[in-house]
C-alpha cells in the first residue's frame, strides 16, 4: 500500500490528498454513500477523507486495495487501484521484456476515469526509475524516467 500511494502522489500531485482529513462515515453524506455502494458494492473497509476538492475514499475491493476521489457533488472522479503483473495485456508485457529486458516492476495500478482507463508502472532499470503508462490494450502512451534519487 505504501508503494501504491507513492505512486499515486508522484503520478497526481499532492492535490486531492494533500490536505484530506480523516472523517466518520456518519459524516459523509448520504447521496455520495448511495454513488460509492451503487459503483462498489463489495468494497471492505473503507476509510473515508475530505479534501479541499471533494471526498477520498480507501478501501478494499474484490481484494485489491483501491482509492476513489469524488468531487463536491458528489460526482466520481477516478480511481487507483492496485494491479499484479499476472493483470498486464500480453502486448504490456511483451513491450517491457523487449525493450526493458533488465528492468523490474516495482509498482503496477490502474488510473480509470469517466474517459480513461490506464495502466501505469513503475520500473527500475540500472538504479532509475521510470513511470510508463499504458492504454487498456497495452499501447504505450507515455515514458517519464525520473530523477535517480527519486523513491
Amino acid at each position: 500500500m505504501k508503494k501504491l500511494l507513492l505512486l499515486f502522489i508522484l503520478l497526481f500531485g499532492l492535490g486531492l490528498t494533500s490536505e484530506a482529513q480523516r472523517i466518520k462515515q456518519k459524516k459523509v453524506p448520504l447521496e455520495l454513500l448511495k454513488a460509492f455502494r451503487d459503483q462498489y458494492p463489495a468494497a471492505a473497509d473503507v476509510e473515508w477523507r475530505k479534501s479541499r476538492v471533494g471526498f477520498v475514499a480507501k478501501y478494499e475491493f474484490l481484494g485489491k486495495k483501491q482509492e476513489s476521489n469524488y468531487n463536491k457533488e458528489f460526482q466520481w472522479v477516478n480511481t487507483l487501484a492496485e494491479m499484479s503483473t499476472a493483470e498486464l495485456s500480453y502486448v504490456t508485457t511483451s513491450f517491457l521484456k523487449e525493450r526493458f529486458p533488465n528492468c523490474s516492476i516495482a509498482d503496477i495500478s490502474l488510473y480509470d476515469t469517466p474517459s480513461v482507463k490506464e495502466h501505469r508502472l513503475r520500473i527500475l532499470c540500472d538504479k532509475l526509475y521510470s513511470n510508463l503508462v499504458f492504454d487498456d490494450k497495452g499501447n504505450l502512451l507515455r515514458e517519464e524516467i525520473q530523477n535517480p534519487t527519486s523513491k
